[in-house]
């Protein structure tokens, strides 16, 4: 993200425990040069071996083909095939195409992924496709609903996840 004197932008994850690792990259609009941010962070469980891997990503948006948007998931390949433990993938995916959303469906599919889904569906949609997207692995959703807000030009996704 980035910061101006009226406004600060990118993504935040918020948790009560302390992260044993965090990382952030950056990807560039081509049209637009802003950024487009992405937080990998990694938290010890307690009780447990494995470690929690979250990625909260906002991806690149005003682009004609796939390139960058594809390259911004492709940066994940690595920590993804190497994380053993549960892992979630959450944040505005801009999937407001068939292409896009088949793309990501693809890659979160290689990687063990499955979407969380939400009835009523209220997410964000451009062209009719939501561009809000929470993918889990090594987890349920026990809960999911979309919260209808006025603070963001996004509805907000609320769910509460289990262990598997």
């Amino acid at each position: 993200g980035y910061t101006t004197a009226s406004q600060q932008t990118g993504v935040m994850t918020v948790s009560s425990s302390s992260p044993s690792m965090h990382c952030n990259l950056t990807s560039w609009e081509p049209w637009l040069g802003t950024p487009k941010a992405t937080s990998i962070t990694e938290y010890p469980l307690r009780g447990r071996e494995e470690r929690l891997l979250t990625i909260n990503l906002h991806a690149v948006n005003f682009t004609l083909g796939l390139v960058n948007f594809q390259a911004q998931f492709q940066a994940l390949e690595d920590v993804l095939s190497k994380h053993q433990g549960p892992v979630i993938l959450a944040g505005d995916l801009n999937t407001w195409s068939d292409t896009r959303q088949a793309l990501v469906d693809n890659f979160m599919r290689e990687h063990g992924l499955g979407p969380v889904t939400f009835e009523p569906d209220l997410r964000t949609t451009t062209f009719g496709h939501a561009l809000d997207h929470i993918y889990v692995r090594g987890m349920r959703a026990e809960s999911a609903r979309v919260v209808q807000v006025s603070s963001s030009d996004h509805n907000a996704l609320r769910v509460r996840l289990a262990f598997l």
